[in-house]
């Protein structure tokens, strides 16, 4: 039994930001239209701004 590296052309497409991190709800083909409209007036269809610490952050920065 041989053992082999699988191709990526032959992998499924992951669902939602698992297949494509830059998916936002608004760009997402599986969300209601109704919902996406709902939540626009708030920015909930769009991308939240990046954390501002990381796993590489200073504990003090982490602790703030």
């Amino acid at each position: 039994m041989t053992t082999s590296t699988p191709n990526l052309s032959e992998l499924p497409l992951l669902p939602g930001r698992l297949g494509d991190p830059n998916r936002v709800l608004k760009t997402d083909p599986r969300a209601d239209p109704r919902l996406v409209a709902a939540c626009a007036p708030f920015a909930l269809d769009i991308a939240p701004p990046p954390v501002p610490v990381t796993a590489d952050s200073p504990l003090q920065a982490k602790l703030d």
